[in-house]
């Protein structure tokens, strides 16, 4: 039986860097995702490992838009754009999602072909919602903060209709 964890939480790199490019009026700005946890266990990153370097509005954009889908019972697979990884995401009866870091299109298209170097976690639906809302909302107040005209952005006003999106989702499951 799998174990199903309660929080999920993703943890960003908010340095001088990242700073910069927002300061730059960068659309999409390439900065650390330090650690994804479900539970107890990163699945990216940690204490471990390092994290990843990722272009985060379309890295947040791309696991808000997955909600949906997700949700419905369907198997989405998100490719991050600064690399060969991919997040699968996996819908359970339980109320629950099994997150799986592949680093290869044949592992994330085959859960039978995963390799053991590639984690995988299961958490409730709820905490998974609770932790991808929290780790986004943080981002673009960071982000809006450092640039307020980052407000008036294409790529901001999406990801701000994805979070308002998931939001009325999170509350409705509420």
């Amino acid at each position: 039986m799998t174990h199903i964890m309660d929080t999920f939480e993703l943890v960003v790199r908010y340095d001088s860097e990242l700073r910069e490019q927002l300061e730059a009026g960068s659309e999409d700005p390439l900065g650390w995702v330090d650690a994804t946890y479900a539970g107890d266990r990163a699945l990216i990153g940690g204490t471990d490992t390092e994290g990843m370097k990722e272009y985060l509005v379309s890295f947040f954009g791309g696991l808000l838009q997955s909600v949906p889908d997700i949700l419905e019972g369907d198997r989405v697979i998100v490719r991050t754009g600064n690399g060969p990884v991919y997040i699968v995401l996996e819908p359970r009866e339980e109320s629950a999602i099994t997150i799986s870091v592949c680093y290869s299109q044949a592992t994330a298209r085959s859960p039978d072909a995963r390799e053991s170097y590639e984690p995988t976690a299961t958490v409730r639906t709820r905490p998974f919602l609770m932790g991808l809302l929290e780790a986004v909302t943080e981002f673009e107040a960071f982000a809006l903060s450092v640039n307020p005209a980052l407000a008036e952005q294409s790529a901001y006003q999406g990801l701000r209709a994805d979070i308002e999106r998931i939001e009325a989702i999170y509350e409705q499951r509420s």
